[in-house]
């Protein structure tokens, strides 16, 4: 399979601190992705001018020292080994567009939950269970910054939440809605639907 101009998304991408200002960097630099067959293939950035650096550091409400820090970072090839999921241009941009209106530090840690949920729910369908403790441990962050997370997500309709059933002894399940899937998870989808016709 060949998918052009999506963003890449892996454990050790939703796991990085400035994840979601290398997404920005590749859109804003033109830095676009060629995944083919689950290798990943990043074009040159495009160098900018004084004047769209300024404009790019003020849409990002940045100080001139982190913009600094970011823009001369550099965005390298991911470890093949890992599953790739391919995360459309256009779904993360909804979603950016609304973290450009939070303060940097919850901007980045809201941006990691939602990679992480939609990473794992575009593995299973659309959606995806996971006990809250190990959501924590596994990014890192404490628990009451991960149900603000979780709760700015679902206001805004980037996750939605099953009920939690502690007697039932189920896990809360996190969906992403449709119009946000990537194309892998919708070929599968399709895919399923017609094995369950048959």
């Amino acid at each position: 399979m060949r998918l052009y101009n999506n963003l890449p998304l892996a454990p050790c991408m939703y796991g990085a601190q400035m994840i979601y200002y290398y997404y920005q960097k590749m859109i804003y630099q033109g830095i676009e992705t060629d995944i083919v067959d689950g290798n990943i293939y990043f074009t040159d950035p495009v160098e900018l001018s004084k004047q769209e650096k300024q404009q790019w550091r003020v849409a990002e409400k940045l100080s001139r020292k982190t913009f600094d820090g970011l823009y001369n970072c550099q965005v390298s090839s991911l470890d093949n080994k890992e599953f790739i999921v391919a995360m459309p241009i256009s779904t993360w941009e909804k979603v950016a567009r609304e973290l450009r209106t939070m303060p940097a530090g919850p901007r980045k840690r809201i941006a990691r939950v939602f990679l992480y949920i939609y990473y794992w729910a575009m593995r299973f369908q659309g959606s995806y269970s996971r006990p809250r403790e190990m959501i924590v441990k596994e990014l890192g962050i404490q628990k009451d910054n991960l149900a603000e997370s979780l709760a700015w997500l679902e206001q805004k309709g980037f996750v939605l939440r099953s009920d939690y059933s502690k007697q039932e002894g189920y896990a809360r399940r996190y969906y992403i809605p449709e119009d946000l899937w990537s194309i892998q998870c919708k070929k599968e989808w399709l895919e399923m639907q017609k094995s369950l016709k048959k």
